[in-house]
């Protein structure tokens, strides 16, 4: 039998886990993993960055700085569905060991700071016990009951063991509904099974996150602070309450309380779990990965995918045979240009018509302040900065010193990960590096900006970064503005240029209710062997993008047997 050729292209997580999920179930054929950037990892790579110092104690040195732009992920930890799941297709999940904060998250209002900063902690059992002395009557108690229900609702559904009928039913049904049935039946069919297998998911996943909380907490007598406490973590959603989905909003939630709290890789970077993915693909099933390479063409015939023609750079095109194409990618960017005049006109109106999620705007702050000697203050996977509680609810184009929410991470008090190092590779442990996000900002005035005016687009990020630093330094971390030593930052148009999504979007589609109702199909019509993998046809977010892998794969194998059998 002849060996087959399988590209995937995009090599984020989904892409990384698309290509060694395929790949376990034909180890026979050969994947080939296709990546523009640099190395893989897409927007979950650390990009390792030259640092000349010019002041303190290492000046004169260049330092090398791992940037990590994802601090958290759940389900990570040994026992956790995607540690678990990587692990049985062979990835060395010892060789990156995860490990948890001691709290999730911590949020602190300018205009509150008498009052003690509010938290989300690790585990649901933690969480319970903290909600619950947010309830001041018999009555506000029989009610967060509800909550709780609720989200042990969740939790059973989302967790329901793998091999069980209900898990079994959906794996087999929904990829079939899909392929053998016109859109509207298949909807319905999906919705029913959906309304069996999983009831609480489909009937509040109509409702916006502001809705679903109303529903609980109307009129308590602590209302803005519950709801400004299940808001925390706004910016891993990155939508206000009132257009969020609430279903997506609360099982954000239930991940992490039940996943094992946010996780991030112990003695290393999220890069090293991207390169154990991608090693494994190579090493263990003989795939290939080609970074610094563009597909440019998937070509068609007879309807059927028949090859690609990819550009590495700085050299020639060339043509890869293949019957199967993966794309990993934002749709937008892949989908629509590679397969462009093959595509129905309807289903090409419908991807375009995506809202695509938030961008960020960000800091790094290299300085040599003595921050493991505020660990006990400091070290939440997110401390969540904000001129008010309102401003959580707030779809702002740009912070402003009035009105700003700000993520603070910083991944160094994770000592052993040695994210910061000399010319020789020894760890620096008296540099800290503090991570400062702003969720939102207008993608197309820092592009245009950029574009026409690189001078201008320079000044208004680093205005930007200086109030950041300036609120951390205010909030959180005193002192932070006396001592940097190096700072550098990225806006929406960074992300466009280096990790191609749509719109500098990082979490793919926005998660409104509609479209998390609405996701595409795994399946791409009209053309035979080209399958939709990613964050866009499950859920946002490394762990999203992962478990969409293991659909699309399964999709993408059922196909490849049966031409096999032709």
């Amino acid at each position: 039998m002849k060996q087959k050729q399988i590209a995937v292209i995009g090599a984020g997580p989904g892409g990384l886990a698309a290509a060694v999920e395929i790949a376990s179930k034909h180890p026979d054929d050969k994947v080939i993993l296709i990546e523009e950037q640099n190395h893989v990892g897409g927007l979950a790579q650390a990009w390792l960055s030259k640092v000349p110092i010019e002041k303190g104690k290492y000046q004169g040195q260049t330092l090398y700085v791992r940037k990590e732009l994802t601090h958290a992920v759940a389900n990570m930890n040994k026992g956790g569905r995607i540690y678990e799941h990587l692990a049985s297709l062979g990835v060395d999940m010892d060789s990156v060991p995860f490990t948890s904060t001691k709290k999730f998250a911590q949020l602190i209002s300018l205009d509150k700071l008498e009052h003690k900063s509010l938290e989300v902690l690790n585990t649901w059992r933690e969480m319970r016990q903290y909600l619950m002395t947010m309830a001041h009557s018999q009555k506000e108690e029989k009610q967060m009951k509800k909550y709780f229900k609720f989200i042990d609702s969740l939790i059973e559904e989302r967790y329901h063991s793998p091999n069980s009928a209900k898990a079994n039913l959906e794996e087999k049904l929904m990829p079939f509904l899909d392929k053998s049935f016109p859109k509207p039946l298949a909807f319905m069919g999906k919705g029913a099974t959906l309304l069996y297998t999983k009831p609480t998911f489909v009937l509040n996943c109509f409702k916006t996150y502001e809705e679903l909380l109303d529903g609980f907490f109307k009129d308590f007598t602590r209302e803005e602070d519950i709801k400004a406490t299940l808001n925390i973590l706004f910016g891993y959603w990155g939508l206000p309450s009132q257009k969020a989905s609430g279903l997506f909003a609360s099982l954000v939630h239930v991940d992490y309380w039940e996943g094992g709290g946010p996780l991030a890789p112990e003695t290393t970077s999220f890069q090293t779990l991207s390169e154990k993915i991608a090693e494994t693909l190579t090493d263990t099933y003989n795939g290939e990965v080609l970074t610094k390479t563009k597909a440019i063409k998937v070509h068609v015939k007879d309807g059927k995918v028949s090859g690609i023609t990819v550009k590495p750079r700085g050299k020639e095109a060339y043509d890869i045979e293949t019957e199967c194409v993966i794309f990993a990618g934002d749709p937008k960017r892949t989908t629509l240009p590679l397969l462009e005049g093959h595509l129905p006109k309807n289903y090409v109106k419908k991807i375009k018509n995506y809202e695509m999620s938030t961008s960020l705007t960000g800091s790094y702050i290299l300085t040599d302040l003595p921050l493991q000697e505020m660990k006990e203050r400091l070290d939440y996977a997110a401390n969540v900065l904000v001129s008010s509680y309102d401003a959580l609810n707030q779809d702002n184009e740009d912070n402003t010193p009035e009105n700003f929410v700000y993520y603070v991470a910083i991944p160094t008090l994770r000592e052993k990960a040695g994210l910061i190092q000399d010319r020789e590779g020894n760890h620096i442990k008296d540099l800290h590096l503090v991570n400062i996000v702003e969720s939102g900002g207008s993608y197309q005035r820092w592009k245009d900006l950029r574009k026409e005016d690189r001078q201008r687009y320079r000044k208004r990020k680093s205005a930007v970064i200086t109030e950041m630093i300036n609120t951390t330094d205010r909030l959180l971390i005193p002192g932070l503005l006396e001592h940097i030593i190096h700072s550098d930052g990225y806006t929406p148009a960074t992300f466009d240029r280096f990790g191609n999504p749509q719109s500098g979007a990082v979490y793919s589609f926005a998660q409104t209710p509609e479209q998390i109702i609405d996701r595409p199909s795994v399946f791409i019509p009209a053309v035979k062997g080209a399958f939709m993998g990613g964050a866009p046809i499950l859920a946002s977010g490394v762990g999203g993008a992962i478990e969409a892998a293991k659909i699309v794969a399964r999709a993408a194998d059922n196909y490849l047997n049966r031409i096999k059998k032709m």
